[in-house]
């Protein structure tokens, strides 16, 4: 499902010699894929890899995300100390293993090894009480830290002035996209030369890119339960198809819910971490 982005998003991407293509949730890791595609990039012998195997978002996302862990580590066949989950405000990840791609002996090319396609196929076929849990595991490029692009580094979410600020972005490297740190960075940057205030912050596996400074005056209390306030509905406003939704690699991403519903995660204001 590929969404018409903004100029900024769009510039950042262009700027990295990315063009647009279909979201990678149902890539396994062979050939194509991602929400992008890129040209040139990193040493792929060196990269390291894991298996995404579910990203839950909702307001129990934490807690599913355990319970799916807690399954993984139960079935066969599967090693329980590699499966691990990391959380955010407004999505948890299930993640499984590390890996190196190999050469091929038959091509030459590099290709993920046999316990990766092991691995993969184990959490694919899964099932508990007849419904497949893990239908889409895909595989995810694991970095360590890498040099923000010169002049960045006061835009990095940490020197936000406010308590709060709003999530739009998320990115993450897929098996042809190998550059999600500096699509976030330019992303920020053309969000600012355009007038906005963005932020970015790089953990290892993913990017997030945030507008606006916020506190505690802009989220209403109502017996719905909160809600955004004037200041954060004019600034999507601005920005409908970009700000209104937290954007995977540029696409409107749903994800299944604890009762099997898919739901396209909306921004989020989320506290400025210390």
């Amino acid at each position: 499902m590929f969404v018409a982005v903004g100029s900024a998003l769009a510039l950042a991407l262009t700027g990295l010699v990315v063009l647009p293509g279909l979201t990678g949730c149902q890539n396994d890791g062979g050939g194509g894929g991602g929400g992008f595609r890129l040209f040139g990039g990193s040493d792929q012998q060196q990269e390291l890899w894991t298996i995404l195997c579910v990203r839950t978002t909702g307001p129990d996302h934490a807690e599913w995300a355990a319970q799916l862990a807690d399954l993984l580590r139960q079935s066969g066949g599967l090693d329980a100390q590699k499966v691990r989950v990391e959380s955010t405000a407004d999505s948890s990840a299930v993640y499984y293993g590390t890996y190196r791609k190999v050469m091929s002996r038959e091509t030459g090319d590099l290709e993920f090894p046999q316990d990766y396609r092991q691995d993969i196929a184990r959490i694919r076929q899964l099932h508990v009480g007849g419904q497949q849990l893990f239908s889409l595991p895909t595989p995810e490029l694991i970095e360590g830290a890498s040099p923000t692009m010169a002049g960045m580094e006061m835009w990095n979410v940490h020197h936000a002035p406010g308590p709060y600020t709003l999530q739009i972005g998320i990115f993450y490297n897929t098996p042809t996209f190998h550059q999600r740190r500096d699509a976030a960075e330019q992303y920020v940057r053309l969000l600012r030369d355009e007038g906005f205030i963005a932020y970015f912050y790089h953990e290892d596996v993913r990017s997030f890119v945030f507008v606006g400074d916020f506190d505690e005056s802009d989220v209403e209390q109502t017996p719905e339960g909160p809600r955004f306030g004037p200041r954060v509905e004019r600034l999507i406003a601005q920005r409908e198809d970009e700000f209104r939704y937290v954007l995977e690699n540029g696409h409107r991403v749903r994800h299944r819910g604890p009762a099997g519903q898919m739901n396209l995660p909306r921004s989020m204001l989320i506290r400025v971490p210390d």
